[in-house]
Formats: structure tokens, C-alpha cells, sequence
């Protein structure tokens, strides 16, 4: 089931956080948010690509809105009601959820021996299979 707005107060206390299998790719001022889940795409323009880039599963809303407020020069409380809006419309869409809620538990994925870092930290190549 897709949170809605009703499930998940988005106020100025929210803690956004992209879900599990959620990425944004950069186009221009604007982003295409894959949503792995369902296979679907979103696009965000430059505002809303632009919050999204302040979204770290730490900051409150009331937070990333001070500090847009601050350099974008613009009043508090207007940004505060942009931002909500954006993540709320994020929320709807399945996309965020808010930080302060303990994340679903994902298997750990291993890599394969071929994939796997050295004792120095340093990534190995892969190997290639041999050729028959």
C-alpha cells in the first residue's frame, strides 16, 4: 500500500527520505526520479529537483526550509509551504518517507569473490571466465 498524506503528517517536523529502490538522475536543473519498485519514472522540475537534492533522511523539513530561505532569499515561511508541498506530493506518490521511522530491513547484498575488495580496501578487477 502507497503512504498517502494521511498517513504520514508532512509538516515542518517531517524528516524526508527517498524509499528503498528510489534514486534521482540530474537532467539539466530538472531530475528523473526512478522508482525501481514499480519501474516508474517521475520528473521533477527545478524547484522540486532542488529540494529533493536537500531530502538526507536527517534534516527536518522546517530545517531545508531555512536554508533555502537563506539563500535563495526569500521568506521562511513561503519556502516552508513550497517544500511541504513538494514532499507531500512526494509522499503521495510513494516516493519519501519520513526518516524518523525505522527503515524496512533489506538483505545485504554480498559480492561475488571476483567483485570483492582486497585486505587494503582497494576493489579488485573482475576476472575474466575463460574463453572456450
Amino acid at each position: 500500500m502507497t503512504p498517502t498524506r494521511a498517513d504520514a503528517a508532512v509538516t515542518g517536523v517531517f524528516v524526508p527520505a527517498a524509499r528503498p529502490g528510489v534514486r534521482a538522475i540530474g537532467v539539466g536543473t530538472e531530475a528523473i526520479v526512478v522508482d525501481e519498485a514499480v519501474d516508474g519514472l517521475h520528473l521533477l522540475n527545478a524547484q522540486a529537483t532542488l529540494v529533493w537534492a536537500c531530502f538526507d533522511g536527517r534534516s527536518t523539513l522546517a530545517a531545508i526550509a531555512t536554508d533555502l530561505a537563506d539563500v535563495l532569499d526569500v521568506p521562511f515561511e513561503r519556502v516552508l509551504l513550497d517544500v511541504v508541498a513538494v514532499t507531500a506530493d512526494l509522499v503521495d506518490q510513494g516516493l519519501v518517507a519520513d526518516g524518523r521511522a525505522a527503515p524496512p530491513a533489506e538483505p545485504v547484498a554480498v559480492a561475488p569473490p571476483s567483485m570483492r575488495v582486497d585486505g587494503a580496501g582497494t576493489p579488485r578487477a573482475l576476472e575474466e571466465p575463460p574463453n572456450p
